[in-house]
């Protein structure tokens, strides 16, 4: 009876926080993926813009300069094919990316491969190394300028 009392009576004099939660939608923590490669993946263009990691156990594609992998509806990014993968919302993701049918370039073997670009490490005037939508290289040197 005292005990009731005494609950009851710090009931009153304690004030009351209220506790409201809200949520509009439901975020479900998916962890980043651990795909790694130790060196640059050999791709295959699966449609413009658009390539695959070829026979590989995932879908890893690249587009834009990413590295691109969706888990359980989550799309992550990496710059690099060593890692760094970063979550990343639907409206950031390449629309060729997003239009490819899920499931089908897992172990995928087929499609042109893709040439990447050359880079420039030496010295005098660079020559300009274009990839065209159809994953083509196309170089282009530059003109010499004569002052």
């Amino acid at each position: 009876m005292i005990a009731m009392l005494s609950a009851f009576l710090l009931a009153v004099i304690l004030p009351v926080q209220p506790q409201v939660v809200f949520s509009a939608g439901v975020d479900v923590h998916v962890p980043a993926p651990t795909i790694r490669f130790r060196a640059e993946p050999a791709l295959v263009v699966v449609s413009p813009g658009v390539m695959v990691v070829p026979d590989y156990d995932r879908e890893v594609f690249f587009s834009n300069g990413f590295y691109w992998y969706f888990d359980r509806g989550v799309w992550f990014r990496a710059r690099h094919h060593n890692g760094g993968w970063v979550r990343v919302h639907n409206r950031f993701v390449p629309r060729g990316v997003i239009r490819v049918p899920r499931g089908r370039y897992v172990h995928y073997h087929g499609g042109r491969p893709y040439r990447r670009a050359a880079v420039y490490r030496g010295r005098g005037r660079p020559t300009v190394v274009r990839v065209n939508g159809n994953g083509r290289v196309k170089v282009v040197k530059r003109k010499r300028r004569h002052w």
